[in-house]
């Protein structure tokens, strides 16, 4: 069975190309960018409509264009679903935020971050308790 083009795929051409495309253009431009999935029409529709419909994702559609424009300009907290695809490279994409368990690493760090910037807080306000003088 051949393998589906996913949502992370597009975005990355989307946002790498930044103008307005018809589903057909895109269409065009997934098949000729990946020649070994499986790509239609409807796949790249249904894929673009949940850019529009997305809050994570700055998806603009051209208000007097036929048939419909759509420009995807950046991906802010986006997951994608990627499904038994372990061909992809993360690397090479210019979308950050790839998977849930990507999300879930750079939480870690941060709450890791700041946890160890309020040790150092309550370190310097007990030395400075500690050392101060005594009316």
């Amino acid at each position: 069975m051949e393998q589906k083009v996913s949502s992370i795929e597009v975005a990355d051409l989307l946002i790498r190309r930044r103008d307005y495309m018809t589903v057909a253009e895109v269409t065009k431009l997934v098949e000729t960018e990946y020649p070994h999935l499986a790509v239609n029409t409807g796949i790249i529709s249904n894929i673009l409509r949940s850019f529009v419909r997305s809050p994570f994702a700055q998806c603009r559609v051209h208000p007097d264009a036929y048939p419909r424009q759509y420009r995807l300009e950046a991906m802010n907290g986006y997951i994608f679903k990627v499904r038994g695809r372990k061909d992809l490279n993360y690397d090479t994409l210019c979308v950050e935020s790839a998977t849930k368990r990507v999300l879930q690493k750079k939480e870690l760090e941060q709450l890791s971050v700041c946890a160890l910037a309020r040790e150092l807080m309550d370190m310097c306000r007990r030395g400075r308790i500690e050392n101060a003088p005594l009316m």
